[in-house]
């Protein structure tokens, strides 16, 4: 399946976040992997504009599934996880700038193994970044402090 259409969209009344096969001509619907200090962590990061645009109130708990109909046999896969936000630029350990742009949601290799998303996303362009099925967020609540 290629990816065919642009979409990261929430429901306010269902509290839903969705994040479907994206557009590569459009640079929309990319997962991408945050720096290596995330990794082993299981939550999911939202560039800090995209859940200003979208109205999120983050970081909440939240039912994460990821469903990729042509590829899994079993249904999707369902977690419950933190979803934070995230700034489009960071620092590197060596101290040099990173940034984000162009990406939507940010998970660690391991969550995405958790997820049984793409372990490999290839380079940034990679039509994999956004062949990757279906991701559903849904918001619980404000998680505790």
């Amino acid at each position: 399946m290629s990816p065919s259409s642009p979409a990261l969209s929430y429901n306010p009344e269902t509290r839903i976040l969705r994040l479907t096969p994206g557009d590569t001509s459009l640079e929309r619907a990319r997962l991408c992997t945050p720096l290596h200090i995330y990794q082993g962590i299981q939550v999911i990061y939202l560039i800090e504009s995209s859940a200003d645009s979208l109205g999120l109130p983050l970081p909440a708990q939240a039912r994460v599934s990821h469903s990729y109909p042509e590829r899994l046999g079993g249904g999707p896969v369902v977690r419950t996880l933190e979803v934070r936000r995230h700034p489009v630029t960071g620092v590197k350990v060596s101290g040099e700038a990173v940034d984000f742009v162009g990406c939507d949601l940010l998970l660690s290799e391991d969550l995405r193994v958790t997820l049984g998303l793409p372990t490999d996303l290839g380079e940034f362009d990679d039509p994999s970044r956004f062949d990757h099925g279906w991701v559903t967020i849904e918001l619980l609540a404000a998680p505790g402090p």
